[in-house]
């Protein structure tokens, strides 16, 4: 007879739990041996003292998940599980996060609007009125390309914002532009090859070879991708932001811009795709036109994203294709669905319908420019100003930091790295080797604060004093 230890009081497991998990161990450690007899339900009861219900219940669990069969009129026999290991465990789990980030005391490298600028209130609001006019819409089927509302606002603040003249049919909602880059590498084909800007931002490359997209390092100069090196390569599409690049911080004049659209309309297949992040961010002079814009022979598949406007957690972007594009895109693509919860895309459209969006990016870019007057005073005041300079760019939220120095980018990053300070170089974002981009430090400043750029300043004076 099978002897179990039985915790009777009330705050313990149910007793037919402790009895389950008893003969379970049992049956693991071969104890009960396979094919043997489990007692019947009224002897291991009377044994047990227990009810008949109580030992019923038990062998059922046992039944369902295979550990004993059940014969009729027979009895229940242990089933055969050699080979199956169970390691010790507590009862319950500790929880640890693996992926926790490292702290800083101070991270220059990351693009940041600082969160207490971001209209919440507003927001919660729109939230609320959405719920309460949307309702159980709101748990349908979102559109493959993204719910009517927020195409329409999108397309009229481009219109309004970058004078594009663009058709909501025209217009794909993604969760980020990692999923957006993700389905234009399969709508473009297998035989697409990318051209991407070097240096460039390096994330994108990343997501084209975990794609297992080819794409070429196209060397990129102060004017932006060079056009005689594009031209050269085998590639038959080029990822540029004209606009503001990253991490040179420049605008392409138009004379590139122009050798670009001759390039992609040499030969049929051509593409270009134009990354237009933090075009909103510009402190001198009118928008310069898209290449979308100038373009008139539909070749230039435009992309952006909301994720450093608002905030990186709304996940949300977006990307307008041309039309035999958009065609293609929906004989192939639309059996996937929209990445992007109903309820959010309504609470955007709204914002942006209702002048929110304008206001917002107003109030960052009156805050941006007192942080660069804020910079730019503090390192004409420090003793760094003799061994560094500022250079400015129209747009943006990083300026770059020409470093007087010999001693190599790596060890200045080192060094800081050290001190408790997260930093970057361009030359970390050059592929194909070169010291063209040397001794540039990239200075993110949206989220610092004063005490952030005398820490900054002191400590790479330091570094480059040692």
């Amino acid at each position: 007879m099978i002897t179990l230890q039985l915790d009777r009081t009330s705050g313990g497991k149910p007793l037919y739990t402790q009895i389950y998990e008893q003969i379970r161990e049992l049956i693991v450690q071969g104890i009960i041996s396979p094919g043997e007899r489990l007692p019947s339900k009224k002897k291991l009861s009377e044994h047990l003292k227990v009810s008949v219900k109580t030992i019923e219940n038990a062998y059922f669990q046992l039944a369902l998940e295979g550990y004993v069969q059940s014969k009729e009129k027979v009895g229940y026999f242990a089933n055969d599980i050699t080979g199956f290991y169970t390691e010790a465990r507590s009862e319950r789990p500790s929880y640890t996060n693996r992926f926790q980030e490292d702290h800083y005391r101070l991270d220059i490298r990351a693009n940041k609007t600082p969160t207490d600028m971001f209209p919440l209130s507003v927001w919660a609001r729109i939230a609320r009125e959405v719920m309460a006019d949307e309702g159980r819409s709101l748990l349908e089927t979102v559109p493959f390309n993204g719910i009517p509302e927020l195409r329409i606002a999108i397309a009229e603040y481009l219109y309004g914002f970058r004078g594009m003249k663009v058709s909501p049919d025209q217009i794909v909602i993604g969760s980020g532009t990692e999923y957006l880059y993700q389905r234009l590498a399969r709508l473009l084909g297998e035989d697409c090859v990318f051209g991407m800007e070097d240096p460039g931002y390096t994330h994108t490359k990343r997501i084209l070879a975990n794609s297992k997209v080819p794409y070429r390092c196209i060397p990129t100069d102060w004017e932006g991708m060079r056009s005689d090196a594009l031209t050269a390569s085998d590639c038959t599409v080029a990822h540029v932001s004209p606009m503001h690049h990253f991490p040179l911080g420049t605008t392409m004049p138009v004379q590139r811009r122009v050798q670009l659209l001759t390039w992609v309309n040499q030969k049929p297949g051509r593409y270009l795709i134009e990354d237009d992040y933090n075009s909103e961010y510009l402190y001198q002079g009118n928008p310069v036109p898209t290449l979308y814009s100038l373009d008139v022979r539909q070749k230039v598949i435009y992309i952006n994203t909301f994720s450093k406007t608002l905030a990186p957690s709304l996940r949300l972007a977006y990307m307008v294709l041309p039309d035999e594009l958009m065609d293609r895109y929906v004989e192939t693509t639309t059996f996937y669905s929209c990445t992007v919860a109903s309820s959010l895309q309504h609470q955007l459209a709204r914002f942006i319908s209702e002048g929110h969006f304008e206001r917002h990016i107003h109030r960052v870019r009156q805050h941006n420019l007192k942080q660069r007057e804020l910079v730019a005073d503090k390192l004409e005041a420090s003793p760094l100003a003799r061994s560094a300079q500022l250079l400015n760019s129209p747009s943006g939220t990083h300026f770059l930091l020409r470093l007087a120095t010999d001693t190599p980018d790596q060890d200045i990053y080192q060094a800081l790295l050290e001190k408790g300070i997260l930093s970057t170089f361009v030359s970390h974002y050059c592929e194909q080797p070169t010291n063209r981009f040397d001794h540039l430090l990239i200075m993110n400043y949206s989220s610092i604060d004063a005490e952030g750029i005398d820490l900054l300043f002191n400590e790479l004076q330091a570094v480059l004093q040692s």
